[in-house]
């Protein structure tokens, strides 16, 4: 079994992530923004100053779900770069330092673009990330293949689509409501 760091283990995904995770028997550390009975570090703001050093010993994967998501606004713009493309880095960056075999970064489906043609998008397409979201986790992905060819971190990026289920928030849970007061 695998010593895991898990980054937004309090999140949409990371909540139910980190259960199947224990379930499965590993040891996992996680990380959130709040304390709370299953969380061992907080990390109350992650940007590219975050030190994740203490966080890294003995760990064998880093799981990075922690993002800036759901805002659209001009303000938000390096906030998206801070989090979801620096703080990436160097969590990167020190997990390579630390000795951690595998990263694996949850990206988004956005980074392809905002719309496939006659076919689903697929790992080869050319990125077309429009958005500010979108461009900061390509410029995460570029940088965790840049840390991969120097290093012995093994990275693996997963490109969602849109994600769902109970909790959910965002764009789907804006879409449901409507199908509601319809």
């Amino acid at each position: 079994m695998a010593n895991i760091l898990l980054t937004g283990a309090t999140g949409f995904i990371g909540r139910q992530l980190s259960t199947e995770l224990r379930i499965a028997g590993h040891q996992v550390a996680a990380v959130a923004r709040a304390p709370s009975p299953l969380i061992q570090h907080v990390v109350a703001d992650i940007n590219a100053n975050t030190n994740w050093q203490p966080y890294l010993a003995e760990i064998d994967v880093v799981i990075h779900l922690a993002a800036e998501v759901h805002r659209m606004h001009v303000q938000t713009v390096q906030r998206y770069v801070e989090v979801n493309y620096q703080a990436t880095k160097r969590l990167a960056l020190q997990a390579a330092q630390a000795g951690v075999k595998r990263m694996i970064f949850l990206s988004s489906i956005k980074v392809n673009g905002e719309a496939s043609q006659a076919e689903p998008f697929t790992e080869t397409d050319t990125v077309q990330p429009t958005d500010a979201y979108a461009q900061s986790k390509w410029r995460a992905e570029q940088a965790l293949q840049m840390i991969a060819a120097k290093s012995t971190l093994e990275t693996v990026i997963i490109r969602v689509p849109l994600v769902y289920g109970a909790g959910v928030k965002g764009n789907l849970l804006q879409l449901m409501r409507c199908f509601v007061l319809a």
